[in-house]
């Protein structure tokens, strides 16, 4: 589900339904995790202005939009279990890493429920674009973007991204060649229980991705 500024690229849909087998329990929160989602959920859809469509998700589309007077983007996860499981996570992920947001990631508004099981997840605008936009990755910004996830690994023992992809690096604009920046977008497969091994083996691949080589 990546936030391409502009994009018109798509990507498959969201989930044609869900199943009625009553054998997975993913499919309908339990009355517990009902209220439990109830008290977690940080904006009301009152509170929510949606936009433009961005691009679209694995999951959902991605929209621009305007949350509590801000420009956000909006992702719009649901109503298939996968859909709202993917929600879930990424809101827990952002909820934990209050402290790098606007640094290493971007600000998190919180998110919603928008009826009929469709929630949305608002983090703020970020003036950049994604580095698979990029037709040659600068040094620095290959550096720069090396230096985030290792940031982000410092910061939050057990952290691995789950889906480490240049569509997934955003370059912020306003930097020089030698003085880069870069923030990582899209926790909804990231945990923050990863092996070092794990942590490793993302850091090869981003490497690999911006042309540097252990």
């Amino acid at each position: 589900d990546d936030y391409v500024p502009g994009s018109k690229n798509t990507s498959r849909g969201a989930s044609k339904g869900r199943k009625s087998s009553s054998k997975s329990s993913s499919s309908k929160p339990s009355t517990r995790q009902q209220g439990q989602h109830k008290k977690q959920q940080t904006f009301s859809a009152a509170e929510l202005q949606l936009g433009g469509k961005l691009c679209q998700g694995s999951l959902g589309a991605v929209l621009a939009g305007r949350c509590k007077g801000a420009e956000v983007v909006a992702k719009l996860l649901g109503p298939s279990a996968a859909g709202r499981q993917a929600g879930w996570q990424e809101h827990g992920m952002y909820q934990s890493m209050q402290c790098v947001q606007g640094h290493l990631v971007p600000h998190y508004y919180g998110m919603g429920h928008l009826g009929c099981g469709v929630f949305c997840l608002a983090t703020s605008r970020i003036d950049g674009m994604p580095l698979s936009s990029l037709k040659d990755i600068p040094e620095a910004v290959a550096a720069a973007a090396v230096e985030c996830l290792q940031a982000l690994v410092a910061a939050f023992p057990g952290f691995v991204h789950g889906d480490v992809r240049l569509q997934n690096v955003l370059l912020l604009s306003g930097g020089s060649d030698r003085n880069a920046q870069c923030m990582f977008i899209d926790f909804a497969r990231s945990r923050l229980d990863g092996t070092k091994e794990e942590q490793k083996a993302e850091q090869r691949l981003l490497k690999q991705l911006v042309g540097m080589y252990a």
